[in-house]
C-alpha cells in the first residue's frame, strides 16, 4: 500500500513544477524519529487549512501541503496509514479528497495515541471527507462517494467503514 502513497506523492510532485519555488511556504525536512514527533502540532495545522480551504483555493499551497502531509504518513514512525481498493476507488475521481481524508486519519491518531482502532480514524477522515465534499467545490460526484455521504447522514459510518474499508491497524510499534 506504500507503493500507492509512493505513486500519489509522485504525481503531485510532478504536476507543478513550481512546487520548489515557493519559498514562502516550508516544510520541514523529515528525516528521523524525531523530525515526526517534532512536527505533529504543524501537521495538524496543515490538516485543518486543507480541510477548512476550498478546494480550488491556492492550489500551489494545496498541493506543497498535500505533498507534506503524504510524506509525513509515509514516513511516521507511529501512524500506519493503510489504504485498500475501496479507499483508492473512493477518491480515484477526487485526489483532493484523498488528502482530506488521509490528513485527518492521521490528525486522529496524533491526537488519540492510545487508540489502536482503524474505524476511529477512518471515521475522523470520512467525516472530514464529507464536510468537504458537500460544500460541492471543484469535486466530481460519483456513486461511491454519495453512499459515503448517505451513510454519514444516517449515522453509520462506522457500518460504512467496516463493510466496505479494509484496514487493519493504525499505529506502528
Amino acid at each position: 500500500m506504500k507503493y500507492l502513497l509512493g505513486a500519489l506523492f509522485a504525481v503531485l510532485l510532478s504536476t507543478n513544477t513550481l512546487f520548489a519555488q515557493q519559498d514562502n511556504l516550508q516544510y520541514p525536512e523529515l528525516k528521523v524519529k524525531e523530525d515526526y514527533a517534532k512536527s505533529e502540532l504543524l501537521f495538524q495545522q496543515v490538516t485543518d487549512w486543507l480541510t477548512d480551504t476550498d478546494l480550488d483555493k491556492q492550489p500551489d499551497v494545496r498541493q506543497k501541503s498535500s505533498a507534506f502531509i503524504l510524506s509525513w504518513l509515509m514516513g511516521s514512525p507511529t501512524v500506519t496509514f493503510p489504504v485498500d481498493k475501496h479507499t483508492v476507488d473512493l477518491f480515484t475521481d477526487n485526489p483532493n479528497l484523498l488528502m482530506i481524508y488521509a490528513a485527518n486519519y492521521g490528525n486522529y491518531c496524533i491526537s488519540n495515541k492510545e487508540d489502536k482502532s482503524f474505524v476511529a480514524p477512518a471515521k475522523a477522515g470520512l467525516q472530514a471527507v464529507v464536510e468537504v465534499y458537500k460544500k460541492g467545490i471543484a469535486i466530481t460526484h460519483t456513486a461511491l462517494l454519495q453512499a459515503l455521504v448517505k451513510a454519514a447522514d444516517a449515522n453509520k459510518l462506522d457500518d460504512y467503514i467496516t463493510k466496505n474499508m479494509k484496514g487493519e491497524i493504525k499505529a506502528k510499534g
